[in-house]
């Protein structure tokens, strides 16, 4: 019972640390943010896999942190992976309820709940209802039953093509589920934001009222590619676009009248992936805060995707506070391209990543593997 009570009382004190971190940590920092970086263990950890594919995956990924376990749902199978830590530098990993067949382009997940407890929320959206599910002692419970998307907009429909964006925020000392949807009107020609919040104490859904809200024509109208809460109250919207065009982000703020305040529109993101809305499959990416651990605590916002064209990995942090730029991180040493030129996962914690691919071994047998990465500072890197 007291090793129990003190792992308890040790993510209770992570959490509440982590969820002030969001406001208070990235103030008067005494190093330079663009010196943050990755650094890899070198030797890889083993891990058994139980019927996960790393050469078929495509899929959504979340973290809770009350749980210290990161969740990997697949929408080949709809079959759902936990991950828990094991040992100094492994992961561990068991297969749950399966949630049943999904798409990517119409589904999210957000973790919500106080910021001592959370728990991990599915949910997707057709052109008129949503349904969202809570996991429960490995089972789905759905909390939100195929509630008419009227409700909240009348006057419009939801366009799954632009996909779905959905990420946690903290709003009155809880952790909710921000929902950012891509709406055609019904009246005219034009498609502009919606915006659901999920409160988990009363499982209840309200629309979010975006001021200074941006329209436009349907024709270049954006798809989504990720969505994180980058300061409390502050969200970043990211945007792909068809014909190789340069992708862009939103700056959103989350008001304390529970509105949605546009802060800039299409800010330009160098660092683009050639891929359409309507690829049969387009690449998994992945935004999610990453813990930079120490006597200056600070979180980063960290954007990952494996491009299966190029085949090619590639991890950034966004760097910035008006204005974020993606700036490549480091990789595993792999010269040969032989490690990271395979699909592969990355499975995010608080406070450090595992890339999740296999290797062959010296005896030729092929071995699922983890490496793990932490945020520091480039200057103290060996």
């Amino acid at each position: 019972m007291p090793h129990k009570l003190l792992k308890y009382l040790g993510v209770t004190l992570l959490i509440i640390s982590t969820s002030q971190c969001l406001s208070k940590c990235s103030k008067n920092l005494p190093y330079n943010t663009v010196d943050i970086d990755l650094k890899w263990e070198q030797e890889p950890q083993t891990i058994a896999l139980n019927n996960l594919d790393i050469e078929d995956v495509f899929g959504l990924t979340c973290h809770v942190p009350s749980e210290n376990a990161t969740y990997f749902l697949n929408a080949k199978d709809g079959n759902v992976w936990e991950f828990t830590p094991e040992g100094e530098n492994g992961l561990t990993t068991k297969s749950i309820t399966n949630v049943g067949n999904f798409s990517p382009d119409n589904s999210f997940v957000f973790a919500a709940g106080s910021t001592e407890e959370q728990a991990l929320f599915f949910g997707n959206i057709s052109e008129t209802t949503i349904d969202i599910y809570k996991l429960e002692s490995e089972t789905w419970n759905q909390v939100i039953a195929t509630q008419d998307l009227d409700t909240w907009f009348p006057d419009a429909n939801v366009d799954t093509s632009k996909f779905i964006a959905a990420c946690t925020v903290e709003i009155d000392g809880e952790k909710k589920g921000c929902i950012i949807v891509s709406l055609v009107s019904t009246n005219n020609d034009t498609q502009q934001l919606g915006c659901l919040l999920f409160t988990p104490s009363t499982s209840g859904l309200k629309s979010i009222n975006i001021k200074s809200a941006y329209n436009t024509s349907i024709a270049p109208f954006s798809h989504f590619t990720g969505m994180v809460e980058v300061e409390k109250g502050k969200i970043f919207l990211g945007k792909g676009y068809e014909n190789g065009t340069i992708d862009r982000y939103d700056l959103l703020s989350i008001n304390d009248d529970n509105t949605l305040t546009v802060l800039s529109l299409d800010n330009p993101n160098l660092f683009t992936v050639h891929n359409r809305p309507t690829d049969d499959k387009r690449p998994t990416w992945n935004i999610f805060p990453l813990l930079l651990e120490g006597e200056f605590p600070i979180y980063k916002p960290i954007f990952t995707i494996f491009n299966d064209t190029d085949k090619e990995r590639i991890i950034c942090k966004l760097d910035g506070q008006s204005q974020y730029d993606f700036q490549k991180m480091a990789l595993i040493p792999d010269p040969e391209n032989e490690i990271l030129g395979k699909p592969n996962l990355i499975i995010p914690f608080h406070n450090a990543l595992y890339l999740l691919t296999t290797i062959t071994a010296e005896d030729d047998t092929v071995e699922a593997v983890t490496y793990k990465a932490k945020l520091v500072i480039a200057s103290n890197k060996p």
